[in-house]
């Protein structure tokens, strides 16, 4: 919808909302290091941590959380406008409820609603929960993002060889494709590009490992780039947005977990030599219970492809990136 189309009530609310989201922005900073000072604060309030929620944390840390959070209460302020709110001081959690709804009744996914509630909790403080609304739960089985044919997977993406290369032998999220620079390469005794540092999610840094097999083609890009444009300019200027970088992730976490597994098989050490496992396997709450191995590979080997890709969970592996594996 474009301006010109928007009623000045919806203009107003949408403002005032998208003010409110961008008062929490904690770009650049830990999410990690601010959800555990919330949960020695809640500790210190009430003594134990029942009630306590893992996942939330105050402020918005991502880009792209920040641009989908704002996407998501643009729709809301229209329904809101049409219900006859003029200002944000109209609004009530009883509204955002039933935008909720709505937005099931017209067939929008459960993810889709999910985000929208979780944006709208950011904006306005509320607590809605579509569990709660009796709206249905989301599956893993209704993500179709990455993983059935798209039109534009059959783009000629020839002129991205090198970004898509770096892509796949890092798994370096889509926001650092056009960000990392050659002084952020870790590289070896004979100067061969081992890893490259990054501050992706939450505002997290880790460094990306490459597979041992694209080590000679990532250290020539660099070096490239380098002599071409200095160590302290961005490798790539541009990369295609129509680039499956999910799929990319995916393919690296399988590549990776190969790569780990048959090392150990060989006896050789993991990474190539490069990193110690334990820098990125970190086994913490259920994934510190779970059995040497599980769904057939070595548990440990599974937190290191965890900690690779920038997560923290196993699960998440498991569930959305081994499909390439």
């Amino acid at each position: 919808m474009s301006k010109q189309d928007k009623s000045g009530a919806q203009r107003r609310i949408e403002k005032a909302l998208t003010h409110n989201l961008l008062t929490q922005s904690r770009m650049g900073q830990s999410k990690h290091a601010a959800k555990q000072t919330a949960r020695e604060a809640w500790l210190a309030t009430h003594g134990d941590l029942r009630g306590w929620n893992p996942a939330k944390a105050e402020g918005i840390y991502s880009r792209g959380t920040m641009a989908t959070y704002i996407r998501a209460v643009s729709g809301f302020a229209g329904y809101a406008a049409k219900c006859g709110a003029k200002r944000i001081n109209d609004l009530t959690e009883q509204m955002g409820a039933d935008y909720l709804c709505a937005m099931h009744a017209q067939g929008q996914s459960a993810w889709s609603i999910a985000t929208a509630a979780a944006a709208l909790n950011k904006a306005m403080d509320w607590q809605l929960s579509p569990a709660a609304l009796g709206l249905p739960s989301r599956r893993k089985g209704d993500i179709v993002r990455s993983r059935i044919p798209r039109e534009h997977d059959n783009r000629d993406f020839s002129d991205y060889a090198d970004q898509m290369l770096v892509a796949s032998a890092t798994g370096i999220r889509r926001q650092s494709m056009l960000v990392i620079r050659p002084v952020d390469c870790v590289r070896d005794s004979d100067g061969v590009v081992i890893g490259i540092h990054v501050v992706e999610k939450g505002g997290r840094h880790r460094i990306a490992p490459v597979l041992t097999a694209c080590r000679v083609d990532v250290t020539r890009i660099v070096d490239q780039a380098m002599m071409e444009h200095g160590q302290d300019a961005p490798i790539f200027e541009r990369y295609d947005v129509h680039i499956d970088n999910h799929h990319i992730r995916a393919e690296y976490a399988g590549a990776l977990l190969h790569q780990l597994e048959q090392e150990r098989a060989e006896g050789l050490p993991s990474f190539g030599g490069a990193f110690a496992l334990a820098a990125y396997a970190h086994l913490r709450g259920k994934d510190a219970k779970r059995k040497p191995v599980t769904q057939g590979h070595d548990t440990d080997l599974l937190a290191a492809v965890s900690g690779a890709l920038g997560h923290a969970r196993i699960d998440v592996v498991l569930r959305h990136y081994l499909y390439c594996y």
